[in-house]
C-alpha cells in the first residue's frame, strides 16, 4: 500500500517540474480563452474542440496556454487533452495516467486533484450578490434545522476544540476564530 502512495507521490512531484512547463495538448471541446484564471476574467478568444496548444503553467484548476497562431491566455483545465491528440487515448500523458490508476485501483475511483483558492484567488476575489441571493434562498433557522436532523436520525453532539499546536503561545488558537466556545452542533 506504501509503495503506491510512494509511486502517485513520486508521479505528482515529476509532473510538477518546470520541465513540463510547455507540454502539448488540444482542447477536448469548445473553450474559452480568458486573461486571467478565474472564471470572470475577460474571455479573449473562443477556441474550437481540438486545438493544439502549448502548456506554459498551471495554476489551480487552470493552464496558461498559448495557441499555435499566438494567442495566449488562460483555459479551465477540464477542458484540456494532454498530448497531440493525434494517437490513441494511452498516448498522452492523461491516458497513460489513468491507465495506471486503474492498474493501481480496480474499485474506478476518480479525483481531480484541485486545491482550495490560493492567496491571488483571495485578492482578486470580487463581490457577487446575484449569487448571494440566490444562496439565501437555502437559509434556514435553527428550529428548522432542528426538524430537518431529527427527521433524519442525527442526534446533537459536543465537540472539543483541538488543542494548540505546539510552540504557539496566546492559549487556544481557536480564539481568534469567531466561533466562540465548543458547543452542541445545533444548540441545546
Amino acid at each position: 500500500m506504501r509503495f503506491r502512495y510512494g509511486v502517485l507521490a513520486a508521479l505528482v512531484l515529476w509532473l510538477s517540474l518546470p520541465a513540463w512547463a510547455q507540454e502539448p495538448g488540444v482542447t477536448a471541446v469548445q473553450s474559452e480563452l480568458k486573461k486571467a484564471p478565474f472564471l470572470d476574467a475577460e474571455t479573449t478568444a473562443r477556441l474550437p474542440a481540438k486545438t493544439s496548444l502549448d502548456i506554459l503553467k498551471r495554476q489551480g484548476a487552470w493552464m496558461e496556454v498559448k495557441t499555435a497562431d499566438g494567442k495566449r491566455g488562460w483555459v479551465r483545465m477540464l477542458n484540456v487533452r494532454l498530448g497531440t491528440g493525434a494517437g490513441t487515448k494511452g498516448d498522452s500523458l492523461g491516458g497513460t495516467l489513468a491507465g495506471l490508476g486503474r492498474a493501481m485501483n480496480s474499485q474506478g475511483t476518480a479525483t481531480t486533484g484541485i486545491r482550495g483558492l490560493s492567496e491571488e484567488d483571495l485578492k482578486n476575489a470580487r463581490p457577487n450578490p446575484e449569487e448571494v441571493k440566490r444562496m439565501d434562498k437555502y437559509d434556514v433557522n435553527a428550529s428548522e434545522a432542528q426538524r430537518f436532523a431529527a427527521a433524519g436520525g442525527l442526534k446533537s453532539q459536543t465537540v472539543d476544540y483541538l488543542p494548540a499546536p505546539k510552540g504557539e503561545s496566546g492559549g487556544s488558537s481557536n480564539s481568534s476564530s469567531g466561533f466562540g466556545n465548543s458547543r452542541s452542533s445545533w444548540g441545546e
